[in-house]
């Protein structure tokens, strides 16, 4: 009899855990987003239930109001995000931190120098007008510093891309447009 108890409460567990599993799965979808090379996979959903994941996170709450998506997560984090529509593209502008690299000069208050993320990501802007993304795209850019952009014309057949940017403390904050592409269409 007592075998009988146990079993009968181990297979209450297993249906508890399979019921609970399968709620988090159903969460009903209102948009998901995923990168053009990776079609399959969302990097933005967006869920009745006002909550949201992006690049592989959770997040109790969004708002998206005047082109930015704000990401509301646990101990009052909050992640805010530009975007534009374009045609059936979503360009998400994506903040990222380059530090200047001493190494390669002293003057962190131009753009021209190396800067490099903590995920080594890196710019190498010369005094030429050339530039090298992370070590292997290479091509020619354009400094409007009263609109805080940079224009990188690429020399492969990559589109000429607009990141926007701001010098403060010996960092460039950078604001980099990836496409992304509506799932489900």
């Amino acid at each position: 009899m007592k075998v009988k108890k146990v079993l009968a409460l181990f297979l209450v567990l297993v249906f508890c855990t399979m019921a609970f599993a399968g709620c988090e799965k159903s969460k009903k979808v209102v948009e998901q987003w995923a990168y053009p090379h990776d079609e399959e996979k969302a990097i933005l959903s967006f869920y009745k239930d006002g909550s949201a994941e992006f690049d592989g996170k959770s997040y109790k709450r969004y708002e998206i109001a005047n082109n930015v998506i704000t990401l509301f997560g646990d101990n009052d984090e909050k992640v805010e995000m530009t975007y534009v529509d374009q045609d059936d593209k979503r360009f998400l502008f994506r903040t990222m931190i380059y530090h200047y690299n001493k190494d390669y000069g002293s003057d962190s208050s131009k753009v021209q120098g190396v800067w490099e993320t903590d995920d080594n990501f890196s710019f190498e802007f010369t005094e030429k007008g050339t530039f090298l993304e992370d070590g292997v795209l290479p091509g020619y850019y354009y400094v409007d510093e009263e609109k805080g952009t940079i224009t990188l014309m690429y020399n492969d057949p990559i589109d000429d891309t607009v990141i926007y940017y701001s010098l403060e403390n010996g960092d460039m904050i950078v604001e980099y447009p990836w496409p992304l592409i509506k799932m489900g269409k």
